[in-house]
């Protein structure tokens, strides 16, 4: 039986394949929010806060991909 070994599951999350994954998901997700706060009402509630979440996400985002 073969046993779940951390150091190759550490390598596998940490490679290439899963970081660009990760990258893509989230523009996905990034435009997805920008979209829905321009066309519905959703976006005149307290606009500033989500914006400032959204800007967050893509600082991470924009820090990942430059490393």
């Amino acid at each position: 039986m073969h046993s779940l070994r951390i150091d190759r599951l550490l390598d596998f999350l940490a490679g290439p394949q899963v970081i660009w994954g990760l990258l893509w998901l989230g523009l996905v997700f990034v435009t997805i929010a920008l979209v829905a706060l321009m066309v519905t009402r959703w976006g005149l509630s307290r606009p500033l806060g989500k914006c400032v979440a959204l800007s967050l996400v893509t600082h991470a985002l924009l820090a990942t991909y430059a490393m």
